[in-house]
């Protein structure tokens, strides 16, 4: 590693870095960003029809790839179209869907295409396939169909259509009519190929990969990236091994876009390195110790020796493996078996069809969708704080150590984190961190501030004794201003040096290339703090809601008591009451529920039938004193009444939502699967066909999903997804909401309250604080103690290599309830009152090993607390905010009672004042359960990962 100090290597990293992008220009023959973006869009269309990833079919596709495609398409690039067959607009021939995938796949091996090419045709194929969408791609693919039924009249263009999933027994038999005979010349493994590329979309999906500023810094990070590889091969060293310099995905979506115009690809690498630069996609070991992993190690490590930036970028690191995404059922207009039970249902609705018109009036009338009520936006930031030069001059009385306190401008500000401290550099008045941190910020943070910050300690002792007495004690960790003089009664306090503040603003407007390297001037002394910093464009982020426990209320909505102890009055009425906040705390809704369970200790008098059960959403309405009350009701649902579900109802209950517009069917689980949730929706919510299916699907499917039966996913059925999307993600357990823009909040909230009822009285409830109110969170404090969001700051498992944090667990053990702070770490440190304003979770490791430093020597390794590395629904968090770091003490359950419908019940001497729910106890000894959000973020998440 090289002696030089980052100032040095920043400073000759940007000459060789203007140098790169001056020197190769526009030398590619080829627009790699328009490329790249119509690149994304097919690989949406590739991952959009299943079929394409059957054996079956890809061997089918395979051969009319070799025997059909590329022969045509050779025949082509030479004569073009007959005349008989060109139109008046159009000149691009459009392979088909099947064909177009594993030509895809056989361009990404250049060296082997630009071969097989050669042999077949004595020249390599390149043609223009996939022009823009509109009249031209119509055109286009009219002509290219017209071509081929005169060149193949037995063989049909389409072998796969867009959305084909290859089970209908009529695509089978298409199947079992196309020969299987084999190719021209002896095949590359295309199959092979096309299952190792099928998971690069899910790398590249996210909205700045089509995003023209992220893609114009990508394209200057590829320049970047073959610069690095020609000096590889020109070290002696490479003579006796090969060089395999591993790309982050932004560099990656750049280089293959360069390889699908394999002429000007062969023509530039040929005359850079002397032969076409191959792309080897075989190895996908990334253990520790793998060829990928260490490799990818040594590309970071040269990428900062040669350019004095961090490599590893904001949003274009790896996400993990991709998720098996279980097939969902078809659209409810498809299906008989549904149309059948739907068919059954409307026999029971007031006119015989379903009521829509209470849903849409509901819509057109609510302003659920206002930018006021859920306007967010959120980005990916990747951070480095290198390090400080120009430090106070060293102190003769006191050994001094330093660190970095990194904060959020706004709305999470009882959020911190901080470096590991530090002594200076025995090189001079400087040191050096190079610590990373990768999180999801939003927008109305603002931006980031930085503390430098001054640990001195004592290094005398006492009066001759270096441990304190009963009788003279001595304090710790007193944080005082810059230059005040040390208290005889402390053995060490920490100084602010100074701050400084970069806004969000200003890097969302600087130039799109990889890093920001900033030197900066603190307020109060000359000390230069050098950080880098990397952001994603700004996407829109969901709605995010979360319902809270709220005070005891009569029938008439009245508060009788903010909390349910061992000596309040018991419930007066048989109306329960949840208030439902947005991602600022501001409340939306108020869920009033009637339910015929009674609260313990009240009267029988109050007692009300099963089919007299009601959930009432109302608009949320503030009187002057700051309390929430319930406003005009929404939207009603009601029990379905019968014989039969009066006789049934302990195995199966059916709600009708909005007065008809939908029914919701829950069927109690199986005995040895309680958490497994069988709920069918039928009716006509909105414009677009629903289901509703247990477990986290589609987009919100996650690699390692366990807890399915948590999690409800609402799935619409649109004309860009037939074969549906998911809209909206509804926690069970916590009562949180993911809710994506166009779908209808109050549907949620009704759909939650119904399962949770029904699951209650089948004696399966979802969470043991399910049905009480042990407390509540008084209104004042709906943002938190500090005024925070859910979700302000949503921090990442470190996405940056070793070389700027030290590499976290995958698998992190539980840890007892409360542990001792530790002292010194090399890992980052978050420390600060986190309530509902913090909403922290943390990314997956995407920095290098370049960037670690190790433990002290003889320190065991702490492991990071569990609750930092999970995701918003998995956690509990209070509004009560408390301190804690990496390595500390446990967070307190949710504010939040787990369900959108409790009632109030007393509890029994608050449980003897000790014990917890399924959310786990209060580690001051305190009881409750758990459910919404994490330490504080509520929906928006807490400190978890993915």
């Amino acid at each position: 590693m090289s002696s030089r100090n980052s100032a040095e290597i920043i400073h000759g990293g940007l000459l060789n870095w203007n140098t790169v992008q001056s020197f190769l220009g526009t030398k590619f023959d080829a627009d790699l960003i328009a490329s790249a973006k119509e690149q994304v869009r097919f690989l949406g269309l590739v991952q959009k029809t299943p079929a394409l990833r059957r054996p079956e079919v890809l061997k089918c596709a395979i051969h009319r790839y070799w025997n059909n495609y590329l022969p045509l398409a050779a025949k082509f690039q030479s004569k073009g179209f007959p005349d008989a067959v060109l139109a008046k607009t159009g000149a691009h021939f459009v392979p088909p869907l099947d064909c177009a995938w594993i030509w895809h796949c056989h361009k990404l091996s250049p060296v082997r295409y630009a071969s097989d090419c050669r042999r077949l045709f004595g020249e390599i194929i390149d043609i223009r396939t996939i022009p823009i969408e509109g009249t031209e791609m119509n055109n286009s693919e009219r002509d290219s169909c017209t071509l081929w039924q005169m060149e193949y009249p037995d063989e049909p263009y389409h072998l796969v259509q867009l959305w084909e999933d290859g089970t209908s027994m009529e695509f089978q038999n298409s199947l079992n009519r196309t020969p299987k005979e084999t190719s021209l010349i002896e095949p590359y493994n295309l199959e092979a190929a096309a299952a190792r590329q099928a998971p690069f979309y899910f790398q590249v999906q996210r909205s700045w990969f089509t995003d023209d500023g992220y893609l114009e810094g990508a394209l200057q990070r590829y320049k970047g990236y073959l610069f690095l590889i020609e000096q590889s091969l020109k070290n002696p060293m490479a003579k006796d091994r090969p060089v395999f310099l591993v790309p982050t995905y932004d560099i990656d979506l750049i280089w293959h876009s360069h390889q699908l115009h394999p002429i000007a690809y062969a023509r530039h690498t040929s005359a850079r390195f002397g032969t076409i630069l191959d792309h080897d996609d075989t190895d996908t070991d990334r253990g520790e110790g793998a060829k990928l992993h260490s490799s990818f190690l040594e590309t970071c490590n040269k990428w900062w020796a040669t350019f004095g930036t961090v490599y590893e970028r904001a949003g274009a690191m790896y996400r993990g493996p991709e998720p098996q995404v279980e097939p969902i059922p078809p659209s409810p207009d498809n299906d008989p078996k549904a149309l059948e039970e739907e068919r059954r249902l409307l026999e029971f609705t007031y006119k015989r069809r379903w009521n829509s018109s209470s849903f849409d009036s509901h819509m057109e009338s609510c302003a659920e969708d206002s930018p006021d009520a859920y306007l967010r936006s959120t980005f990916e930031v990747h951070l480095v704080v290198l390090g400080a030069r120009n430090l106070p001059h060293p102190s003769t009385s006191f050994k001094e150590t330093f660190s970095v306190r990194v904060k959020t401008i706004e709305n999470c500000k009882g959020f911190w984190t901080s470096t590991a401290a530090i002594e200076r550099s025995q090189f001079g008045n400087q040191a050096e961190w190079n610590y990373g941190l990768a999180m999801e910020a939003e927008r109305g943070t603002e931006g980031l501030q930085f503390e430098l910050c001054c640990h001195r300690f004592r290094r005398k002792r006492f009066a001759g004794r270096c441990f304190p007495s009963k009788s003279s004690p001595y304090k710790f960790d007193q944080e005082v201003k810059y230059g005040s003089p040390m208290k005889t009664d402390v053995m060490s306090d920490t100084q602010i040096l100074g701050s400084i503040s970069i806004p969000w603003r200003k890097l969302h407007s600087s130039k799109p290339d990889q890093w920001t390297t900033k030197s900066m001037n603190l307020d109060l002394l000359s000390v230069i703090l050098d950080i880098s910093i990397s952001v994603t464009p700004s996407q829109p982020g969901p709605k995010l809601l979360r319902a809270l426990r709220s005070p005891v209320t009569d029938d008439s909505c009245k508060r009788i008591a903010l909390d349910i102890d061992s000596d309040a009055p018991p419930q007066s009425g048989r109306w329960t009451t949840k208030i439902v906040v947005n991602y600022t705390g501001e409340p939306l809704y108020v869920i009033r529920t009637r339910s015929a369970h009674l609260a313990i200790g009240a009267p029988a008098s109050l007692q009300c039938n099963w089919e007299d059960t009601i959930v009432q959403i109302h608009q949320a309405e503030c009187v002057s004193d700051g309390v929430t009350t319930a406003g005009a009701v929404i939207a009603t649902a009601k029990p379905h009444v019968s014989e039969f579900q009066k006789a049934e109802k302990d195995q199966v209950q059916q709600w009708s939502l909005f007065n008809d517009g939908a029914f919701l069917t829950v069927r109690k689980p199986p005995n040895d699967r309680p958490g497994n949730l069988d709920c069918e929706i039928h009716g006509r919510c909105g414009p677009h066909p629903m289901r509703l299916l247990s477990g986290r699907r589609i987009e919100y499917a996650t690699a390692d999903e366990t807890s399915t039966g948590k999690f409800l996913t609402l799935v619409r059925y649109t004309p860009d997804a037939p074969k549906g999307k998911a809209t909206a993600l509804l926690s069970l357990s916590t009562a949180c909401f993911e809710i994506m823009p166009g779908e209808s909040s109050v549907l949620v909230l009704l759909i939650c309250s119904a399962v949770n009822m029904s699951m209650h009285d089948f004696g399966i409830p979802i969470h043991s604080s399910l049905w009480s109110v042990n407390s509540c969170v008084p209104e004042t404090t709906t943002r938190g103690k500090y005024g925070g969001q859910i979700g302000a700051i949503r921090m990442l498992k470190n996405h940056l290599s070793a070389k700027w944090s030290t590499p976290l667990p995958s698998d992190i053990p539980k840890i007892p309830e409360v542990q001792p702070r530790p002292g010194k770490s090399s890992s980052w440190v978050v420390d600060g009152n986190v309530g509902i304003s913090g909403a922290i979770r943390m990314l997956k490791n995407q920095l290098s090993a370049k960037w670690s430093t190790p433990l002290p020597s003889g320190k065991p390794e702490v492991q990071p607390r569990p609750a930092l590395y999970q995701p918003w629904w998995q956690l509990g968090g209070d509004m009560e905010s408390r301190h804690y770091d990496l390595q500390g003490t446990t967070c307190r359950p949710a504010a939040c009672a787990g369900a959108a419908c409790g009632g109030n019940q007393r509890r029994r001497a608050i449980e003897e004042r000790g014990g917890g729910g399924a959310g786990g106890g209060f580690s001051a000894g305190r009881g409750g359960g758990g459910g919404g959000g994490s330490c504080g973020g509520g929906c928006g998440g807490g400190c978890g990962s993915f």
